[in-house]
């Protein structure tokens, strides 16, 4: 599920940071975190995704508290 997201926007583009976290169980605690990186486009009508990218949380690679709830 999602937790967080942050977008900024510059004419037809945006670019979404979405953190989210993986439960066994709703009420569970979270076993996976990560953040995606989403790039999206407007065409006039719409909000279409260009790009997706991920990266999960490691030991090595916590995710920013800026990015956090």
């Amino acid at each position: 599920r999602q937790v967080k997201f942050t977008s900024d926007t510059f004419g037809p583009l945006a670019h979404i940071w979405s953190t989210y976290e993986i439960r066994a169980t709703a009420d569970g605690p979270a076993t996976s975190r990560g953040i995606n990186s989403i790039q999206a486009v407007y065409d006039g009508k719409r909000w279409r995704i260009f790009e997706v990218l991920w990266f999960a949380e490691a030991p090595g690679a916590p995710i920013p508290a800026k990015y956090l709830p």
